[in-house]
Order: structure tokens, then C-alpha cells, then sequence
């Protein structure tokens, strides 16, 4: 039976509104688990989630049954 193997990495960056530091070291922790939480229920892999006070950079392999259509 042929198998396929299947990675598709994605470096996503959000931004705050106006690039306004709103993310502080208070509530970066709490931002960072609750995107990989949503990337765990859409069967995606975080590798890495981390950012400032304007923006958050993720790194995640993107699952296969999710279509974008």
C-alpha cells in the first residue's frame, strides 16, 4: 500500500490593530497558548509561537484535512 508523506510549514504573523503594544509580558503567555490550543483543535502543530508587545510570529505545520475552498 504507497504511503505519502505531508508537510506543509506555515510562518503566519499577526499584528496588533495600529501596531499598538498591547501585548504585554503580563498576557503574552496566555495569547501564545490560547493560538496553540486553537492550532491543537484544527489538527494543526504548532512548533513555535512567540512574538512583542505589537506582533506574534507562528511557526506550525498545517494539517492535510482542512481544504482552504
Amino acid at each position: 500500500m504507497p504511503q505519502s508523506l505531508h508537510i506543509l510549514s506555515a510562518h503566519i504573523i499577526f499584528s496588533t490593530k495600529e501596531r499598538q503594544p498591547w501585548l504585554t509580558p503580563k498576557i503574552r503567555d496566555r495569547v501564545w497558548a490560547y493560538q496553540s490550543r486553537i492550532l491543537q483543535n484544527l489538527q494543526c502543530n504548532s512548533i513555535t509561537i512567540g512574538g512583542v508587545a505589537d506582533h506574534v510570529h507562528v511557526l506550525c505545520n498545517l494539517t492535510k484535512k482542512i481544504s482552504n475552498g
